[in-house]
């Protein structure tokens, strides 16, 4: 497995490179539609060798050009039952903040306007794969992949974990600001999000590697397992 990032350090956007095909980690934001088509030529993938889309949930720094992918190529999209609602909401659900930093981000955001984005509502037709009727279902298709369920971030929230040990989290972990101690630091529901970081935990996958910001060793996330126990969410007012 080659792993390509065709996004930046604090937005990241995984394309994995099998012999048999490719399965891409997310969708971006909207605008990033023509970049994406000229790093994956520069990296010597063909749009036709991108068979999966794994859609780790629904914000919009993460299903921007999901649109243009499926109205232009015969991708399957992979994605959690609750995310297709979501979609066709074509509006950000943001949880609470996981500290004060994570308030304070919050804030300047909407104060700037770039709080609560929209897009275009997303339908999907019978392509679409259910990541929770089967978490098996790249294995199946001779790809080397497990589905985990993360919910806490969002309800809808995946990963994919690799069999050579690696687990990319989706927004469940974040490595930068304004998140500390690896957590997320907007979350929806914060037992749902305890549990996924336990489950994770025993799991023990040697690397996670998040949407946002770099890859960082499991040790991490046992090292600061008591720092998600005392979790108080701030109100994202």
């Amino acid at each position: 497995m080659e792993i390509i990032n065709l996004g930046v350090t604090l937005f990241n956007n995984y394309l994995l490179k099998f012999e048999k095909g490719c399965v891409l980690l997310d969708a971006g934001y909207t605008t990033d539609y023509p970049t994406f088509l000229k790093k994956i030529e520069k990296a010597g993938v063909k749009i036709e060798d991108i068979k999966y889309l794994v859609l780790t949930h629904v914000h919009n720094d993460h299903i921007g050009y999901m649109k243009d992918l499926l109205e232009n190529t015969s991708i399957v999209p992979i994605l959690h039952e609750e995310a297709e609602g979501r979609l066709l909401e074509g509006k950000n659900r943001l949880g609470d903040c996981s500290g004060f930093l994570s308030r304070c981000l919050s804030f300047l955001s909407k104060v700037s306007g770039k709080s609560g984005e929209t897009w275009e509502p997303i339908t999907l037709d019978d392509r679409k794969v259910y990541a929770n009727k089967d978490n098996d279902y790249l294995k199946k298709q001779a790809f080397p992949l497990t589905i985990v369920e993360l919910p806490g971030h969002t309800p809808d929230n995946i990963g994919l974990l690799t069999d050579e040990g690696s687990l990319f989290s989706g927004d469940m972990t974040i490595n930068g600001f304004p998140a500390r101690h690896r957590k997320t630091f907007l979350i929806e529901n914060l037992e749902e999000y305890k549990t996924s970081w336990k489950k994770i935990i025993d799991l023990n996958p040697h690397t996670i590697i998040p949407c946002h910001g770099k890859k960082f060793p499991i040790s991490d996330m046992k090292k600061y397992h008591g720092k998600v126990e005392t979790i108080k969410l701030w109100k994202n007012k």
